[in-house]
């Protein structure tokens, strides 16, 4: 792509002259005509330019120029060069040369006329559309480059430049051009050169790039070769900054995946009111149907008793779905940095009658993380769930071993949280464990929400949780809490 900044040379009248229809004249100074070439009538369209002046058949804002280089052809006795002016519709380059006497004295002029017409037409075109071409490139933010396979010498458009936001003395390079890519799809972008040279091979490449000002951006850039009798003479491509594209794709696969997530939400719930709730609304139903029916009352007082059961029941289950929603809708509590000791020690705290009761002994090691940036709230509701869990689920004749440890994957905090119990048969309830009211193990008390409002906090603040079992050996459970002071959209 040429720069909008060049200009087409300033000998371009000169080039001009070289072609086209040519005509002589003779004349005086002052631009009276006194002989003209018969070729003339077919340049100027006139039959008869003799006794006509020059200068009054040129277009007035041209004749200036023309009147200077007469002048200074009688006194200094130069040539007048190449210059292009109107006549009538006819674009006409002027050549004038002095015709000087024995003893040097100018006695008249020698202009050659020669239509150039066409030519002026194609360059106004090719430079409107250039015009246009530089417009569209900055409005598409699309640039061109060229690399000449011979010279190794690499060409960059003005849109090219721009995206890179490189000074106007900076001279690009493979080696410099490549160095812009992040480190780790460097190695795409020269393969893509080097497929491009040896194999003919053309490619389109998105790729993450820094420019000179260490901005960070997306771009995409196409390879394609030059072959010129089975030889791979240059290459070339179009360069786009993606950065607002690739951003809304980001957006927009966000976007789906939190619509799944809330599908797979709205499906736990219809879940929960199809199957937990149906029930104890049934039996209320029958049981006042009962009662309407029990005309001596000796069953009334049984009656009510089921009566009282089925709506208590009913009323768990409400608040469990309730509690859920809460976390989900709510605004997130504040985030503060917390010392994860102090967290566990006071959701045990909470649960102190339960854990020496059933024995339990805690061990922790938080030395690699000891600090979590996390609503104490919900931090502290994960550990009392857990720790609740860990001793309802408890192996007969084993007391509770619970171990809590901390550490950074992959520059995510993680903590592990396992016990020794029961286990969980992850073959049968794995896509089933963090559902709201479901029970693993028969005999056991519990409203089947702990996991349920777990999984429910960790999700809501952009975290994850996992969990790894072995039946009668104990669980493990790992939350990856998401580095965010922000509380992720629901």
């Amino acid at each position: 792509m040429i720069s909008a900044h060049l200009s087409l040379p300033d000998t371009f009248d000169k080039l001009l002259t070289d072609s086209g229809h040519e005509a002589l004249l003779l004349h005086a100074p002052n631009g009276a005509i006194h002989f003209a070439s018969p070729s003339a009538k077919d340049v100027l369209s006139s039959d008869s330019l003799q006794g006509k002046n020059l200068i009054e058949l040129i277009h007035e804002d041209d004749a200036a120029v023309v009147i200077d280089g007469f002048r200074d052809a009688v006194i200094r006795g130069v040539p007048f060069l190449p210059h292009t002016v109107r006549i009538g519709s006819r674009h006409i380059v002027v050549m004038t040369m002095p015709v000087k006497d024995r003893t040097g004295g100018v006695i008249e002029l020698q202009t050659t006329l020669r239509d150039v017409t066409e030519f002026v037409v194609l360059r106004d075109q090719i430079q409107v559309q250039e015009a246009v071409s530089v417009a569209t490139s900055v409005l598409a933010k699309v640039g061109g480059w060229r690399l000449d396979v011979a010279s190794n010498e690499l060409y960059w458009s003005d849109e090219v430049r721009r995206i890179h936001e490189v000074p106007e003395d900076f001279v690009p390079s493979v080696e410099t051009a490549i160095g812009f890519y992040s480190k780790q799809h460097r190695h795409i972008i020269e393969k893509a050169v080097t497929d491009a040279i040896e194999s003919a091979v053309a490619v389109d490449i998105e790729s993450p790039l820094i420019t000179y000002t260490g901005k960070h951006i997306w771009v995409r850039a196409s390879v394609t070769p030059e072959v010129v009798d089975g030889v791979v003479v240059r290459i070339y491509g179009a360069f786009q900054d993606i950065t607002e594209l690739h951003q809304r794709e980001e957006q927009l696969r966000s976007t789906v995946a939190e619509l799944t997530r809330q599908r797979d939400q709205l499906e736990e719930y219809t879940y929960v009111i199809s199957h937990h709730l149906r029930g104890p609304v049934g039996n209320i139903v029958s049981l006042l149907n009962l009662l309407s029916e029990d005309d001596d009352g000796k069953q009334a007082p049984d009656t009510v008793r089921h009566l009282r059961d089925s709506a208590r029941a009913l009323l768990d289950t409400l608040e469990d779905l309730t509690h859920a929603i809460a976390v989900r809708q709510e605004e997130v509590p504040n985030v503060v940095d917390l010392r994860i000791t102090d967290v566990i020690d006071s959701a045990a705290s909470s649960l102190s009658e339960m854990i020496t009761a059933s024995g339990t002994k805690i061990s922790v090691n938080v030395s690699e993380v000891p600090t979590l940036s996390y609503p104490q709230e919900y931090l502290e509701t994960i550990f009392r769930q857990l720790f609740s869990n860990a001793i309802r689920f408890a192996a007969p004749g084993r007391p509770p071993r619970v171990r809590i440890k901390s550490m950074e994957i992959e520059g995510v905090v993680a903590i592990e949280f396992s016990d020794n119990g029961l286990g969980i048969d992850l073959d049968k309830y794995g896509d089933k464990i963090f559902r709201i009211r479901t029970s693993f193990h028969r005999g056991t008390t519990g409203r089947g929400v702990g996991l349920f409002l777990i999984k429910t906090i960790v999700e809501s603040m952009g975290g994850t949780i996992s969990v790894n079992s072995v039946i009668d050996k104990g669980t493990t459970f790992r939350i990856m809490f998401a580095l965010s002071s922000s509380k992720a959209s629901v």
